[in-house]
């Protein structure tokens, strides 16, 4: 089975891995009360524009190496469906680290990458800032109802259509 170009895979990982922290750490850092919260929030923002930058990255790596063909024929509903899926995975990667930054922005509050301040997007705005924040929450569901259905095509090659198709990107 042919693989991904290693920068692809390597950029798979390194982005699910901490998309995956991100959304720990923010369900945690919003709904626990912890000390010195502003470091988790610090923290949270410095991955969140980390993720931002390496989305880029990501798309140069997709454009540059592409994609091997799948090892096995697909319904056409199949692969619609699979397209959804991935530009709307895109999609979210991009608006997530972007709707936290015009929150905090909007809030009156710096975002920093692990301690460089970024200009502000956005002036203080209480309209805006709640605006985003109510975004950022439901971008977070999205992002695990997207990520779901990735997994679930995954197990479902492998378990009923026979085919470890984790191996190309693995």
């Amino acid at each position: 089975m042919i693989k991904y170009h290693l920068a692809n895979r390597i950029m798979h990982w390194s982005m699910a891995i901490l998309i995956f922290l991100l959304l720990i750490l923010g369900f945690i850092m919003t709904n626990i009360e912890l000390n010195n919260k502003f470091f988790y929030y610090n923290l949270h923002k410095s991955f969140g524009v980390l993720i931002l930058g390496m989305l880029i990255l990501r798309l140069y790596f997709k454009l540059r190496y592409k994609a091997p063909k799948l090892p096995f024929k697909v319904s056409k509903i199949e692969f619609r469906l699979k397209n959804i899926v991935f530009i709307s995975l895109y999609l979210l990667m991009f608006m997530m680290p972007l709707s936290g930054w015009l929150m905090s922005n909007a809030k009156g509050y710096s975002v920093k990458l692990f301690g460089l301040v970024l200009p502000k997007l956005t002036p203080k705005n209480a309209f805006l800032a709640e605006t985003a924040q109510l975004a950022h929450g439901y971008l977070a569901f999205m992002i695990l109802f997207f990520i779901s259905l990735h997994l679930f095509a995954v197990i479902k090659h492998f378990f009923y259509d026979k085919i470890n198709i984790i191996k190309r990107i693995w």
